[in-house]
């Protein structure tokens, strides 16, 4: 097999040139219509084209300048584009790809962090997270340690940096909640029966018209407020009934416990307080703290 060693071979027909023999040493070689190697090309200039198609296997440096390429599968180091990168499909664990930043739009179908995502803080009007087509309500976090929901521009939920839960629910403005922590709806006669509550374990049965409402998961301390309700015993021929904290006939009792509440159910006299302790059934006990 013989080698030809030429400066340049330049064809200006559509013929082209057919070489059989390796060429070796081509300062340039310039084709205006197609070239169609058979074996091997090796550049270790510059190749410049408007298009190419086929495999591209090994080691492809250099590409830039380049308007458009389009392959099926790139595996590389690192990729650098100025323009567009358009893909049905991106496999690999990601640790190198950066530059993200300052792209307007990432869209996929669904995304798996397993670190940490960091978004701006937003605001009431440009919530930092949002959904597609309403911009102004999601997510956003107004200041450290704090969460808030903007609904339509304005904010709707915070939960402040002391884990206080705030909202506007008629209030006018959003301002922290201060939720019922407990509350029972039972029958005081004969045994005693919970009809209905929530946070409240057990009724305790002390005798007649004295109990002890139970929290299942005791207050914060004993600086709680309690509201309590009943129904008129009709037997009562002098007045009413009420319930209110433990007392008894010597002026003591027992005080609020975080974890518990002591009531009694009197009748109310309507001439001496002399009132007597009555079974009833029905009463409310409520806890807000």
């Amino acid at each position: 097999m013989s080698t030809i060693k030429v400066n340049t071979i330049q064809s200006n027909t559509t013929a082209g040139v057919d070489v059989n023999s390796p060429l070796e040493t081509v300062p340039s070689i310039d084709v205006t219509g197609s070239a169609s190697i058979g074996g091997g090309l090796n550049v270790t200039g510059v190749v410049t084209a408007t298009s190419f198609s086929g495999a591209l296997t090994g080691n492809a440096t250099g590409l830039s300048g380049t308007p458009n390429i389009t392959v099926g599968t790139i595996g590389a180091t690192s990729l650098n584009a100025s323009g567009v990168v358009t893909a049905t499909s991106f496999s690999g664990s990601g640790a190198n790809l950066t530059g993200i930043g300052g792209t307007t739009d990432v869209r996929t179908n669904s995304l798996v962090v397993s670190g940490i995502t960091t978004v701006a803080a937003g605001s009431a009007a440009a919530p930092s997270i949002t959904p597609t087509g309403d911009s102004d309500t999601g997510i956003f976090f107004p200041s450290a340690d704090t969460i808030a929901i903007a609904e339509g521009g304005s904010e709707a939920l915070r939960i402040d940096s002391s884990s206080n839960l705030q909202f506007n629910s008629g209030y006018g403005s959003v301002a922290t909640a201060y939720g019922c922590r407990a509350w029972v709806n039972f029958n005081g006669t004969s045994t005693v029966a919970i009809r209905a509550s929530g946070n409240v374990s057990s009724i305790t049965d002390h005798g007649t018209g004295d109990y002890t409402v139970t929290f299942t998961t005791a207050m914060p301390d004993a600086d709680y407020a309690a509201t309590f309700g009943t129904v008129r015993n009709d037997a009562a021929v002098r007045g009413g009934n009420f319930v209110c904290l433990h007392r008894n006939q010597a002026g003591g009792g027992t005080l609020p416990a975080s974890g518990s509440l002591r009531i009694t159910t009197p009748e109310a006299a309507s001439s001496a307080f002399d009132a007597a302790n009555v079974d009833m059934p029905i009463i409310y006990v409520a806890i807000f703290r």
